[in-house]
């Protein structure tokens, strides 16, 4: 089955008679600035995210003006089984500013990853932050569409193809261009992770699960607005398959803990070891601020 090109797959993905998807990488200062103007023109009845149903009952903290970023949702299972799970946020998370948005306009928030007590989470997979989902993929060599835009896209050699397509095109860019770049670039990394071994188990099931959730909120007839990696955003458009779309059951029967703890700028640094990292996370932090503010970073 041929696989459809650049245009198709972004024309898909904005339809106006699907789900209004924000594709995002979890810290991404571009889009999180476009987030609420995305929002507002899509006035939607419901906002899924991509976190797991544990944290449900802290979205309203997370979302409180006084809290102060950067914090993070951490959950841990009662038996000490696994380590803890940490999802962190700054000014510039586009899953933050999205729930703040929902919070000021009285629209309920779903969290609409995989729980993390299902048994189809495995070692260290549940720590994964949400983001573009496909690191693996942005290693040299594997060649495919990637390489090919790679290679012609200027950068620092460290750049991943996000900061290539996203970042580097965002300043002069309307909120509704850099909707599709981010849509079009994990279109991309999802389709060089089908050609180069598939997409992980793991990650269709979630993405199942998403599915799932996705049709729940919209029974009714709702708009739904999904802030999600967007590596997942295709599979969020595609038809059910028949396959079990609940929970495959928990690992154990211990409930998680779960928690608002608040983070350092030291831990959201890519040099940290942190995965879905960004360099410089205070400096982003500073340029996220309201204009005025940022005139004064400026000058410092």
């Amino acid at each position: 089955m041929p696989h459809p090109s650049p245009e198709a797959a972004v024309r898909a993905l904005t339809d106006e008679a699907g789900p209004y998807l924000i594709g995002v990488r979890h810290h991404a200062p571009s889009l999180a600035a476009a987030v609420p103007a995305l929002l507002d023109a899509a006035k939607p009845d419901v906002l899924l995210v991509e976190l797991p149903a544990e944290l449900s009952e802290w979205l309203p903290w997370l979302a409180h003006q006084e809290t102060r970023a950067p914090v993070a949702l951490a959950a841990a299972p009662g038996d000490g089984s696994t380590g803890p799970a940490f999802y962190p946020f700054a000014d510039f998370s586009p899953e933050l500013v999205a729930v703040r948005w929902a919070a000021r306009h009285d629209v309920p928030v779903v969290a609409c990853d995989l729980p993390l007590a299902d048994r189809a989470w495995s070692g260290d997979d549940r720590r994964r932050p949400p983001g573009v989902e496909a690191r693996a993929t942005e290693a040299p060599g594997l060649g495919g569409l990637g390489d090919a835009l790679r290679s012609r896209l200027t950068g620092r050699p460290g750049d991943d193809l996000w900061d290539r397509l996203v970042e580097t095109a965002a300043p002069g860019s309307p909120p509704e261009a850099l909707r599709r770049a981010a849509l079009l670039t994990g279109w991309a990394l999802r389709e060089e992770a089908a050609g180069a071994g598939g997409v992980p188990e793991p990650d269709l099931r979630r993405e199942r699960w998403m599915r799932s959730c996705l049709a729940a909120a919209t029974a009714g007839g709702e708009r739904a607005a999904v802030v999600v990696g967007a590596f997942h955003a295709p599979a969020l458009l595609e038809p059910d398959d028949g396959a079990e779309a609940g929970p495959a059951g928990p690992s154990s029967a211990t409930p998680w803990t779960t928690s608002l703890i608040p983070y350092t700028y030291a831990l959201l640094d890519e040099r940290s070891g942190y995965p879905a990292g960004i360099r410089d996370p205070e400096w982003q932090q500073g340029c996220s601020r309201p204009r005025a503010t940022r005139r004064r970073w400026r000058r410092r």
